[in-house]
């Protein structure tokens, strides 16, 4: 018998498809790498079945006879990760979990509510909305990522400096292990009963198990929400207002600082930094903290609501632009362009900025970033970078160039090579220099619960 016949043997109709279009349509997520090899002649791997359960239980009968017969899993929410990890480069079995979708439980009285693991961010936040809650998660791949996939690579949303990123949002969940056992963890605002053993799944990518369902802590809707621009000489200087605005206590929803050109290319004029500010929530606090943002850029130029509510009404555009870019429409079939998020303290993170920028800058044409996701003690970098070459192959040399430049870069100055897109492929080489010692706790950890690795292999450099 086929893979496909004994799954469907175990499962029953209309849970395995093995056709050439369902394997196909699932053998990339959205690293633009995988667009720029298939341009090459190089195809992305494909799985050689499709498995969408629609139960806990059916995860937890394909992993256990997945490892009982060595087939490589790989977890798939909607495909919209950029580092490779949802793709199937072993092949067997793809485990699309857009039928394990819903909200299981909402308890008004905790603030806290439960979703299945492949439930799309926007219907999250309206099964929440409707009850005049929100989780606060609003990656701009809201519309096309799921909340596995969210604490699969420990994703941030654009407000997570108000909010926290998703691991900090979640309250308990269920995965199942690749033994095929299901964990459940006990909910709970927090505990001092042992480690919390739950955080190995939040980042490991689907390599130590598949995530099931998610309780997320939740916030009221804000009553209100106000805006701001801020135009600053330099980037230095924009930093030192967003520490300054973090060390107060203060958390507005956003504190997003471009850096010149980025600047340059929001407000279409040169000179300056540009900050965008958002205050949301109780109108007593957001009263307190655009007090407190009003104080820190006294050295700023003052634009108005304006910036803000632009930026607001196109926060989520470029997720609708990547599909073109990916296919080449947009930057033709030579062209080239990708995001690098990374994370450092604030006394480092000058320096990191300069470094990336000149390492990028010597293999990119364009090289631009912009500053969010802050907190007391440091903030993200969120870096754009684009180029023409002659030929995909010359492009496929540049984008792996920048990226290699990059990486090194960031971690000679001391920063962290990622803050919400995860790992994947993409960060693979540079994962075990980062960890040190901790990446043979990874490897005993993965070497414990998956001794037939069979889950997501090839991610995480494992």
């Amino acid at each position: 018998m086929t893979v496909a016949d004994q799954l469907g043997a175990l499962l029953g109709p209309g849970r395995v498809h093995a056709d050439a279009a369902e394997r196909r349509a699932h053998a990339r997520d959205c690293w633009p790498r995988l667009a720029l090899a298939e341009r090459c002649g190089v195809p992305s791997p494909e799985p050689d079945v499709v498995v969408r359960p629609t139960s806990t239980a059916e995860v937890s009968a394909v992993l256990r006879w997945a490892s009982a017969n060595g087939v490589p899993v790989t977890p798939y929410g909607a495909g919209s990760g950029v580092v490779g990890g949802a793709v199937a480069v072993r092949g067997g079995v793809l485990l699309d979990l857009s039928g394990l979708a819903g909200l299981v439980s909402l308890d008004d009285v905790s603030g806290v509510a439960a979703f299945r693991a492949g439930t799309l961010g926007a219907d999250v936040e309206a099964a929440v909305n409707a009850r005049g809650w929100t989780v606060g998660h609003f990656p701009s791949s809201i519309m096309c990522s799921t909340v596995g996939g969210w604490v699969a690579a420990r994703g941030a949303g654009q407000l997570s400096t108000r909010y926290g990123k998703a691991e900090d949002l979640v309250v308990a969940l269920e995965a199942v292990l690749p033994s095929g056992e299901v964990w459940r963890t006990l909910p709970a605002p927090r505990t001092a009963a042992g480690p919390d053993l739950w955080r190995l799944l939040a980042g490991a990518e689907g390599t130590l198990g598949v995530v099931t369902e998610v309780t997320f802590r939740l916030s009221p809707l804000p009553e209100t929400r106000v805006f701001g621009g801020w135009l600053f000489t330099s980037l230095g200087e924009g930093l030192d207002a967003l520490r300054t605005v973090m060390r107060t206590g203060a958390r507005p929803a956003v504190l997003r600082l471009y850096d010149e050109l980025d600047t340059t290319l929001v407000l279409g004029r040169e000179g300056g930094a540009l900050l965008v500010t958002v205050c949301e929530g109780d109108p007593r606090v957001v009263a307190a903290e655009t007090a407190v943002v009003a104080a820190a850029c006294a050295r700023a130029v003052d634009l108005g609501p304006e910036p803000g509510e632009h930026w607001w009404a196109h926060r989520y555009d470029v997720s609708f632009t990547l599909p073109r870019v990916l296919s080449g429409e947009l930057l033709g079939q030579n062209g080239v362009a990708d995001t690098i998020e990374v994370a450092a303290l604030w006394s480092l993170l000058p320096g990191v900025y300069d470094a990336m920028k000149a390492a990028m800058a010597a293999f990119a044409s364009v090289v631009f970033a912009h500053v969010s996701h802050c907190y007391p003690e440091g903030a993200s970098i969120y870096w754009s970078f684009a180029t023409d070459a002659a030929s995909p192959a010359e492009a496929l040399e540049r984008y792996d160039a920048v990226w290699s430049a990059a990486m090194d870069a960031c971690r000679a100055a001391g920063g962290t090579i990622g803050h919400h897109h995860g790992v994947g492929q993409a960060r693979a080489p540079w994962l075990a220099a980062e960890l040190g010692a901790g990446y043979g706790v990874l490897r005993a950890v993965k070497a414990a619960l998956d001794p037939a690795g069979i889950c997501n292999p090839g991610k995480l450099g494992l």
